[in-house]
């Protein structure tokens, strides 16, 4: 089923319309649009609610092409876990499991392979400790291992990538130690993590903390520094970390960063400018050996933009999702030629009530986007994201004639 949005002509401006078919198809029955009435696409698939209350901190990984685990807080603010199955559009869930029974936040899960998978977090109930465990997967079955305090201090801002299938790097704000920026590296064996040396790859505070893995031995982390939006490339040797020199990308207030890798020495970096009207903003980071090149900023959204989760569909293109100041859910494909970004159009994915966002590449043409519609955990898939390339995805001049079951009518052509 593909919706269209009436924007602008015609009645209803703003409602929805359903039309039971696809662009360039034929139509055996549907609904009656008037002439010269311009349509906005609303690409995605049906909508699978994965936990019916509310849901924050969520962090998914795609397990294998069907397969997706979803770590949240929920269920009394306890850590939850549950496996996503995919067909097509569709989307089933299975039975959620809790992975810590008590205030469970800033949760991040990274996989190990296509049944284990990392997820950290800070643990309320035991200090606000920075703790790690290995979720294991058995069809939509989730067994949770031991937990590991890898700090046993309060933490901030957990980011953690995986480097290779028994390491994965944290990146977090440590409140122990003058909210610097740390980051260590925690080993896998089976289900037992062993933690690393600590290293502070930034000597002063550190929010939004988004790290991308650039290969298993290089990441690069992005932060807002209480001044200005700053870029490091960390450097792994074993369990060892050496920092980088800081490059900032933004001279201002930044928040919800949100880092993807295009490739090995590029990365782009999504992020709200709090000194430009809280826009929605990207640009292109390119590293050469230990340095990074900030690249031209460009506004992908004129106005207040929250909530930012970016996933990289393909070296030259990026779906950004986030959520605007009414609570509507939106994502937009950035286009990439060089440092240089061009932004298609908007499509909405949720109205009012989106809240804790993250996305995730299943594929190039298929994204899954989880978050808290209203009161309830949701994931949804956006199918076709070359609609959001194309240049025009807005049409003037549709047929007024209502295909009837016996009758069958072109509705329109791209």
């Amino acid at each position: 089923m593909l919706q269209v949005k009436n924007v602008g002509g015609g009645t209803g401006g703003g409602s929805f319309d359903v039309v039971n078919g696809v662009i360039n198809d034929f139509l055996s029955s549907g609904a009656d649009i008037a002439a010269n009435t311009f349509v906005e696409f609303v690409v995605g698939g049906s909508k699978g609610i994965f936990w019916a209350g509310n849901t924050f901190d969520i962090s998914a990984v795609l397990l294998d092409s069907t397969h997706v685990m979803v770590c949240y807080r929920g269920n009394y603010s306890y850590g939850n876990s549950i496996i996503l199955t995919i067909s097509g559009t569709d989307i089933t869930k299975g039975t959620a499991t809790v992975f810590n029974s008590s205030y469970t936040c800033y949760i991040s899960a990274v996989k190990l392979d296509s049944t284990h998978v990392m997820v950290c977090y800070r643990d309320e109930g035991n200090g606000n400790y920075g703790t790690a465990q290995v979720l294991t997967v058995s069809g939509t079955s989730i067994t949770a291992g031991t937990e590991t305090v890898f700090k046993s201090v309060g933490i901030y801002n957990i980011s953690a990538v995986m480097l290779d299938s028994t390491h994965v790097m944290v990146c977090y704000r440590d409140s122990g130690n003058s909210s610097y920026g740390t980051a260590q590296v925690l080993t896998v064996s089976g289900t037992s993590i062993t933690t690393g040396a600590e290293t502070v790859y930034y000597p002063g505070s550190s929010y939004s903390i988004s790290a991308v893995m650039l290969d298993s031995t290089h990441v690069m982390v992005c932060t807002y520094n209480a001044s200005n939006g700053i870029a490091q490339l960390l450097t792994v040797s074993g369990t060892s970390i050496t920092a980088g020199t800081t490059t900032v990308f933004n001279d201002g207030t930044t928040d919800y960063i949100s880092a993807v890798k295009l490739d090995s020495t590029h990365v782009m970096v999504c992020y709200q400018d709090g000194r430009n009207s809280s826009y929605g903003t990207a640009q292109v980071l390119t590293v050469s050996g230990t340095s990074i090149t900030a690249g031209t900023e460009t506004v992908f959204n004129t106005g207040i933009t929250t909530k930012i989760s970016a996933v990289m569909l393909d070296s030259t293109h990026v779906m950004v999702c986030y959520i605007l100041s009414n609570g509507y859910g939106i994502t937009r494909v950035l286009t990439i030629s060089g440092t240089s970004i061009t932004v298609g159009p908007p499509i909405e994915f949720n109205e009012i009530g989106t809240d804790s966002l993250t996305s995730l590449m299943l594929d190039s043409t298929h994204v899954m986007v989880c978050y808290q519609d209203i009161v309830s955990g949701t994931a949804r898939i956006i199918f076709d994201h070359s609609l959001a390339i194309k240049s025009t995805n807005r049409i003037q001049g549709l047929t007024k004639t209502k295909c009837t079951s016996t009758v069958a009518g072109k509705v329109w052509t791209l």
